[in-house]
């Protein structure tokens, strides 16, 4: 049997590093991203033609269309990763359970909620990328700029997309000192229109929303501390930054990606004092940043690397061959 062959559909900016840096090759397997510009040709019936053209033996989808295109037109076995909570009834769960023959969550505590939801066949697989690329100073400095980050600013930043203008973080940001800036690196379209109104109106001179995704590792070389999100606890970039030597204030709800004391610091979810006083504390305590900026580094090394994604993905796709139907 020769290479098993894996195409990638439905591809966006919140995944394509981690997808783009997945090598299957010393697994015996050949991985291909099926991309092109989504405003324009995300389509079934492009999807239709890309799956015609590559004929794989897997179709790894990562949008709702890419799989309803896979379950249609591909004769292969598909698999589908769910990187945020989903918004789903009863008969959608159903529906749901058909499409995929296997489901794979990008966090254990996802895992969860996507079980109690009824769907089967979940397996979690945490993401995993090459490290950081460093920038250049005079862009960082440029970045700085752009956004009126002073040289001695705080920097800290939720490394998770934002559903919900509510969230506590911002509530947290005004609280916080002047020279604390919380950054909004992702939310829905809605959600960011409220959160820029909220600024405007409340007068946040301390938080700033990023404008364009693809400044993300621009910010998070520049940030001195990362928040991650209740279901998205590893995306991509905060991984990233974790290679950098980003401590986390991680919700108390995935210690296999945050441990208290030893790459973050565990709080509440939701609690307001908590968030505040875990800044602080980073802010102010060097020795404490430091142990932790350490500890970032060496989790990093030793569960989120892409050869471990790649590892566990090939485990993945050989099981899934293996199933019937």
């Amino acid at each position: 049997m020769g290479k098993i062959k894996v195409v990638h559909l439905g591809i966006d900016h919140t995944n394509d590093d981690i997808v783009s840096t997945l090598d299957l090759t010393h697994h015996g397997m050949d991985a291909q991203v099926a991309t092109f510009d989504p405003k324009f040709y995300a389509t079934l019936q492009t999807y239709k033609y890309i799956i015609k053209q590559i004929s794989p033996d897997i179709i790894h989808t990562h949008s709702h269309l890419a799989r309803v295109a896979a379950f249609k037109y591909a004769k292969c076995k598909r698999v589908h990763t769910i990187y945020s909570l989903p918004r789903m009834g009863f008969f959608e769960r159903l529906r749901k359970n058909t499409l995929s023959h296997m489901i794979i969550a990008a966090s254990a505590p996802l895992q969860k909620a996507i079980d109690e939801m009824g769907i089967k066949n979940v397996h979690t697989i945490y993401n995993g990328v090459h490290p950081a690329s460093l920038h250049a100073e005079d862009e960082l400095i440029a970045f700085r700029r752009q956004y009126d980050i002073a040289d001695n600013a705080f920097v800290v930043t939720c490394a998770a997309k934002l559903f919900n203008s509510k969230d506590y973080i911002l509530d947290t940001a005004k609280e916080l000192p002047y020279n604390v800036i919380v950054f909004v690196m992702d939310a829905e379209d809605e959600c960011k229109k409220q959160i820029l109104s909220c600024i405007k109106e409340e007068k946040l001179h301390n938080v700033r929303v990023l404008a364009d995704i693809s400044d993300a590792s621009k910010l998070i070389s520049v940030s001195a501390v990362l928040i991650n999100g209740y279901t998205e606890t590893a995306t991509a970039l905060l991984l990233q930054g974790m290679s950098l030597g980003k401590p986390v204030i991680s919700q108390k709800c995935d210690d296999y990606v945050v441990e208290d004391g030893i790459n973050g610091i565990i709080i509440p979810w939701g609690d307001t004092d908590a968030l505040d006083d875990a800044i602080t504390r980073l802010k102010d305590d060097k020795e404490l940043y430091d142990k932790l900026s350490s500890g970032a580094i060496e989790h990093y090394q030793f569960r989120f690397t892409a050869s471990q994604m790649a590892t566990e993905m090939a485990q993945v796709y050989r099981q899934v061959l293996q199933m019937k139907g």
